[in-house]
């Protein structure tokens, strides 16, 4: 429709290629950024429309060079694209207190524990499950922080091994053609959280309805394998009801690298092991930054120490004229 109103007659879309021509391409951002009365800033909408027509030239389409090189001025015109976390994500991961980090991390068994119980008194509801589910799905992104698809995606046996032995931790692998960016993930598990997901396996997924008919470790009430954006929500507003905070799945990523990076400054080589990512310039391109308290904090300490070893006190004030 915008290509339409920029002036494009319908005879000329007769495909995908066509709509990513420069020139098309180039009318319908133009025709948006009028539409949302041309801001100071590009906004996000606007830079993932952008982006969004590039991989469809580069990767489905295969446009030549000389095109890929217009549209790619043409994308810039559209705003630089944002790296790393956003200032919102970032201010709060830094808000969060011990008390909501403990919280946090004692939900899982709160979650499951208060299901079974209701479970094994014929009281068990639909929210006992979803509760349940949930409970596995925190402990999980506690320790592997998955992407949202393959986070739905477990299959027991398969992506997961649970051991039958008490005290042993369990696995989680996902080949390189199951992931976003075709790099092969391998977590442990600890052995506390392969406790937990054993008791859910044992005593919780016998009451889902396809039980028995799927591996699926989040299996829907009528579907295989529970939607990402369900999923999601679910593990989300169960948080959000526990600690005061919305933390959705993904913000576990971003999560865990902060943590680790803030008591690890410079460590991006664990980090993108940890997220998967397929180059350490990816991790630096989003985490740079992150833990750059952490450092200052570092040298700081270092300097107090140096202050140490030649004889003065760094907390000596007498010297200072009052």
């Amino acid at each position: 429709m915008a290509a339409l109103e920029r002036g494009c007659a319908v005879s000329e879309l007769r495909n995908l290629s066509d709509l990513i021509a420069p020139g098309i391409a180039g009318g319908i951002l133009d025709r948006y950024d009028e539409e949302l009365g041309k801001p100071k800033k590009a906004p996000a909408s606007l830079r993932l429309m952008s982006l969004t027509l590039y991989v469809m030239a580069r990767r489905h389409l295969r446009v030549p060079e000389d095109a890929m090189l217009a549209l790619r001025n043409i994308i810039g015109e559209a705003g630089p694209e944002q790296f790393g976390m956003t200032e919102k994500n970032l201010e709060k991961i830094k808000s969060l207190t011990p008390k909501q980090f403990q919280l946090l991390f004692q939900l899982p068994a709160t979650l499951l524990s208060n299901s079974i119980i209701n479970i094994r008194k014929n009281r068990g509801k639909v929210s006992d499950l979803v509760n349940a589910q949930s409970a596995v799905a925190i402990a999980i992104l506690l320790h592997a922080p998955l992407r949202g698809t393959n986070l739905r995606a477990i299959r027991l046996g398969i992506e997961l091994n649970i051991p039958s032995l008490p005290g042993v931790e369990a696995r989680l692998r996902f080949a390189p053609e199951a992931v976003k960016n075709n790099v092969r993930l391998d977590f442990p598990i600890p052995p506390d959280v392969a406790a937990l997901i054993r008791a859910f396996v044992q005593e919780v997924m016998p009451e889902f309805p396809r039980s028995g008919f799927t591996p699926a470790l989040f299996p829907g009430l009528k579907s295989e394998t529970k939607g990402v954006n369900h999923l999601g929500s679910q593990i989300a507003s169960r948080i959000t009801k526990a600690i005061g905070l919305r933390l959705n799945q993904h913000l576990f990523r971003h999560l865990l690298a902060h943590i680790y990076l803030a008591r690890n400054p410079g460590r991006y080589d664990v980090v993108q092991y940890l997220l998967g990512h397929k180059s350490v310039q990816t991790t630096k391109k989003y985490y740079c930054g992150a833990e750059i308290e952490a450092a200052i904090r570092d040298v700081t300490k270092n300097l107090a120490d140096l202050k140490v070893e030649y004889g003065l006190d760094p907390n000596d004030m007498s010297k200072i004229k009052k």
